[in-house]
């Protein structure tokens, strides 16, 4: 059975701009670093492909970053993994709203920012688990929902995205296994699973 290891790692306040953004990338890698460890496959080095997405030096593993202002993420498994953070007290998810079809809507069935979070978090997993930047947002389309998972098309297959609400954030992961088990690490944090 494919493992996924997804490790939560706090992000230290920094004033805005480019410190912030340096504190949350160094956040996801102490994340990675952590979640290598207990794998046994410390130290890892961590590069991008040709599309900027991040990768390991170990073959047969696969890493996905995430990161909030508050909150970095790092998921490490040994099948391809996408996983995206989203801060539910964010303002910005009443905008979610205008990347999404109409028809998308109405199968999400709700406009309320938390499920449009949902409906963005998956995406951007089913992109990230795929190499993909935003530039393919508008091919990432929302078909159903199937046993409380958004199931989401993109380059004519169908993926299923798990969705966890970590305290005030929404994480979604979507591997490239029909089965999967799913570690989460950190003790100071409250893990459940949305119905």
């Amino acid at each position: 059975m494919t493992r996924v290891l997804v490790v939560f790692e706090p992000v230290a306040a920094a004033e805005s701009g480019p410190e912030r953004v340096a504190e949350q990338s160094a956040a996801a890698r102490r994340a990675l670093a952590r979640a290598a460890a207990e794998l046994g496959l410390a130290p890892l080095e961590l590069s991008k492909s040709e599309l900027g997405a991040p990768r390991v030096d170990r073959p047969g593993w696969w890493v996905s970053l995430a990161h909030t202002r508050t909150l970095a993420l790092a998921a490490l498994a040994d099948r391809p993994v996408g996983a995206d953070l989203e801060d539910l007290r964010s303002q910005r998810l009443t905008k979610l709203r205008r990347f999404f079809e109409p028809d998308e809507l109405a199968r999400l069935g709700s406009f309320e920012p938390r499920d449009l979070a949902e409906l963005w978090s998956a995406k951007e997993a089913v992109l990230k688990l795929a190499g993909a930047g935003l530039e393919e947002l508008g091919q990432v389309v929302l078909v159903g929902r199937e046993a409380g998972k958004l199931v989401i098309a993109h380059r004519a297959t169908r993926r299923s995205v798990l969705h966890r609400e970590l305290d005030s954030h929404l994480v979604a992961l979507c591997v490239d296994a029909d089965t999967f088990d799913v570690e989460w690490r950190d003790a100071a944090l409250r893990v459940e699973e949305r119905p």
